[in-house]
């Protein structure tokens, strides 16, 4: 792929601030249907093993997605499984935000 938008996505870290083994890595897939809907998150501490996505569009798209498994959470709003974590969508050869602060701090 590797246009000139092309893009990783960055786990940063679980959304409710808790530690997660996937803190820090990129992702590599979701299945949003695994583990009874709750999703199955495969993530790579190799940028280069990450998987690629053609612009940030794609890459929301691809977080965003409705686990068909169970597709509404017990409030009734959609399930989707990796809004559980905050991410960074980073351009292909640009370094992370989340990179940068970590060094200045």
């Amino acid at each position: 792929m590797s246009g000139d938008d092309a893009v990783h996505v960055l786990v940063v870290g679980l959304a409710n601030g808790l530690r997660d083994a996937n803190d820090g890595r990129w992702l590599v897939d979701c299945d949003v249907d695994g583990a009874g809907g709750r999703g199955i998150i495969r993530t790579t501490p190799e940028r280069a093993l990450a998987s690629e996505f053609a612009d940030a569009g794609e890459a929301m798209t691809y977080w965003r997605r409705q686990s068909r498994a169970k597709p509404l959470r017990p409030d009734g709003k959609p399930n989707r499984p990796l809004t559980a974590y905050t991410i960074e969508i980073v351009r292909t050869g640009v370094e992370p935000l989340a990179t940068i602060l970590r060094r200045a701090s």
